[in-house]
């Protein structure tokens, strides 16, 4: 499902999203079809409105991104989890590295959108005291993410 994409007033690309998904632009490019999981909406949903009311946003501030779930990320060069791509405001997940959606790859990810960038991890919510209630909640009642994507 792939949509035109167009400049939102504040210059930051906006992607046809679902309602259903904070209107975020869900795109599955992975070998293993993840979105395809019966449960994939359910802990989607679960796992941003966690992270969103963590990190003291709101559901504006993710709408018009596009989230691509694929099988290999680069980021800056470097092979990665995941990435956020300001220019075009598009997360990348890798689904080899990324155990499920509740390991945190998409939260971080969020972060960085949340921080406008952050590259470098110098804010002080890159922690593990900031970041491990997040996870901790993320996990609590998980059981998809012992079975992977």
């Amino acid at each position: 499902m792939f949509g035109l994409a167009v400049l939102a007033c504040g210059g930051k690309t906006q992607w046809p999203g679902d309602p259903e998904l904070f209107g975020m632009a869900v795109v599955d490019e992975s070998a293993a079809h993840v979105t395809q999981s019966p449960d994939f909406r359910t802990n989607y949903r679960a796992a941003v409105t966690k992270s969103l009311g963590y990190m003291g946003m709101g559901e504006a501030e993710v709408e018009g991104i596009r989230v691509v779930f694929t099988d290999h990320v680069e980021c800056g060069g470097v092979e990665s989890a995941g990435c956020w791509r300001p220019d075009d405001n598009t997360i990348l997940i890798d689904v080899q590295q990324a155990d499920c959606l509740e390991s945190g790859v998409l939260s971080h990810e969020l972060l960085h959108v949340f921080l406008d960038g952050d590259p470098e991890h110098t804010n002080w919510r890159w922690s593990p005291e900031w970041w491990d209630p997040l996870y901790d909640a993320l996990l609590d009642g998980s059981s998809w993410c012992q079975h992977g994507f």
